[in-house]
């Protein structure tokens, strides 16, 4: 009464498992899936949906112990099993002999084998035997006797078809014109239906229940079969994509190896691709743009299909991009990744020198700023093999931070403006001193764009010295920045813009200048120290407040009253009639600005 599948049930034997479709009375179209495996079953065909019983399932080694088989047919049947399992490397070989294998072992005239389609519909024919075309490969069925085993998970028979009413009428008229008298169907289980495979005899013989052991134990063999055969296949193409992507990734990183930089890594990725590819990135100073598959640039901006992350140490670098409209298949973005990996060790190397190099340079201009005219001539040699001009003007922008941030983090952002704005292969001059950053930049650079790109959005105050020699550029920076922290400045200050301080400054102050400054602000120097009241600074403020009281007491930060007060100790020493306020605030900047430089005009000598 029973078939066994090794640890697994049979199939269906029916008007319709797996060929053409079929609507059973007992239900509706049936959608594979997974089930665990159930009783293997021999159904009359009067009492089909009432005596499904369970059996014993038949073992699946080779080692094969099935009473109900003669030592012969276990013999044959051992030999079908190995046939099966001989072509597992063989989809096609695998369908055709677990077909033929079964057909022979049953003594039977036509079979045919029918998977899961995996878009879930049914089921799709893949091979067939001894029907003469009579059932069209690639037919699909969700119903019907195959779609009753495929839900019960057992063998199924029916030992005349002519009776039965459980098909379709145009597949049994099919199935009836090739003279099928009586089927028998198993299901092939591995850990889910993965098909059908069904058997027909013409004549009056009927299937048995050692039929059924041999039909379940040959689809137990054949859907182990048939899955590693999936697995190995899936393998082998994952093999096949591997390579082909590592072929990409070693052209491209090749290409870079060879010194073509990126935008020679985006040709070659293009070419094998056969899309255009841009890469983007700030690590370095290159920006190849779109390359198509021919080399040169795409005639408008492409539309990009796919872009992925150039990642180091959880820090994006960039990314790689891929154009066109439909969108890349498996292999094609397995090889922009390889790629990729190949890129993002390309700009980590060209970063770590990149490092160095500024470092080098760094250093060099930390000593051309220390070193007084005339430089000495090991160091004046080696500025100039860095390109550096000595002769012509130098600016020198000294920085510093504010809201604060780390100086590291100033200085990478002050390299990275910087080198956006350095001809290729000039030095990018900088280096970290105390809280501030140094750089050293071209006569024609636009240093308020560089200082805003500093900046990033924040606020930085930077002073400019213009010189023929760093030593005195730095000087004049430093003095400058001292004014950028005054309330009444910018926070770029530059020694071009500054009027007569700007010369003193430049020039240095000479006896005659500090002649005029003690002239001016020497008594109120004098007052400030005997009254210890902040006279000089509230001086300032009101010359910067253009003689408004509320806003100079806004800048000093005190009462108006307060500033009334300081106003009337300063009238006392000095003329602040309103047109005298443009020379005093002229006066009290060049204070600030020889201060800055180290000197100090109310000293002795």
């Amino acid at each position: 009464m029973s078939g066994t599948t090794g640890g697994t049930t049979g199939g269906t034997v029916g008007g319709g498992t797996g060929g053409p479709g079929a609507s059973g009375a007992s239900g509706g179209p049936v959608a594979p899936g997974p089930v665990a495996p159930g009783p293997v079953a021999l159904v009359p065909p009067a009492r089909f949906a009432d005596e499904i019983v369970p059996e014993p399932a038949a073992p699946s080694s080779p080692e094969l112990d099935l009473p109900e088989l003669t030592v012969a047919e276990q013999t044959a049947l051992l030999t079908a099993l190995r046939r099966v399992q001989a072509e597992e490397l063989d989809p096609v070989g695998c369908r055709r002999a677990l077909v033929e294998s079964a057909v022979e072992a049953l003594d039977a005239d036509l079979g045919w084998l029918s998977l899961v389609d995996p878009a879930g519909r049914g089921f799709t024919v893949v091979h067939s035997t001894g029907l003469d075309g009579a059932i069209d490969v690639g037919t699909q069925s969700v119903s019907g006797l195959g779609a009753e085993a495929a839900r019960h998970r057992a063998t199924l028979i029916v030992n005349d078809f002519r009776r039965s009413t459980r098909t379709p009428a145009a597949a049994r008229r099919q199935l009836l014109d090739a003279g099928v008298r009586a089927l028998i169907c198993a299901p092939l289980v591995a850990g889910e239906l993965i098909g059908l495979i069904c058997i027909g005899r013409r004549g009056p013989r009927r299937f048995a229940h050692r039929d059924s052991v041999l039909i379940g134990t040959l689809a137990a063999q054949g859907a182990m079969t048939i899955g590693n055969g999936a697995i190995f296949a899936e393998v082998g193409q994952q093999t096949r994509s591997l390579r082909a992507a590592l072929s990409v990734g070693a052209t491209v990183r090749d290409v870079l190896l060879a010194g073509e930089g990126l935008a020679g890594a985006a040709r070659a990725l293009a070419a094998a691709l056969g899309r255009s590819v841009s890469i983007h990135q700030s690590v370095v100073a290159e920006e190849p743009g779109w390359s198509t598959p021919e080399g040169g640039p795409p005639s408008q901006v492409p539309v990009a299909a796919l872009r992925i992350d150039l990642v180091a140490a959880g820090e994006v670098l960039g990314a790689v991009e891929v154009a066109g409209d439909a969108a890349l298949d498996a292999v094609q973005e397995r090889a922009v990744e390889v790629a990729s990996t190949a890129i993002v060790s390309e700009l980590i190397a060209r970063r770590r020198t990149e490092e160095a190099e500024w470092r080098l340079h760094g250093e060099l201009l930390a000593e051309l700023v220390s070193a007084p005219a005339p430089l000495p001539r090991g160091l004046a040699i080696r500025a100039r093999r860095r390109g550096l001009d000595l002769d012509g003007a130098t600016v020198v922008v000294l920085a510093r931070d504010r809201p604060r941030r780390t100086t590291s983090t100033l200085l990478a952002d002050s390299r990275s403006a910087l080198r956006a704005r350095t001809p290729a292969g000039a030095p990018v001059l900088a280096f970290s001193r105390g809280r501030s950053v140094v750089l050293a930049v071209g006569e024609r650079t636009d240093v308020a764009a560089l200082v805003a790109a500093v900046a990033a959005g924040g606020r930085v105050r930077a002073g400019v010295g213009r010189a023929a020699g760093h030593h005195t550029a730095l000087r004049q920076a430093d003095a400058c920045l001292v004014l950028a922290a005054e309330p009444t400045r910018p926070d770029l200050v530059d020694v071009r813009d500054l009027g007569l301080p700007g010369l003193v400054v430049e020039a240095g102050a000479g006896p005659h200048v500090v002649e005029t400054i003690r002239r001016i602000l020497g008594p109120v120097h004098a007052a400030d120290r005997s009254t210890r009241v902040p006279l000089l600074e509230t001086l300032a403020a009101y010359c910067a407040a253009e003689g408004r009281v509320e806003v100079a007491a806004r800048l000093c930060s005190v009462h108006e009253s307060t500033l009334r007060y300081r106003l009337d100790r300063l009238a006392e020493v000095i003329d602040l009639d309103v047109a005298a306020l443009p020379a005093l605030r002229a006066a009290v900047e060049t204070v600030n600005v020889l201060r800055a430089a180290g000197q100090d005009p109310f000293g002795t000598g």
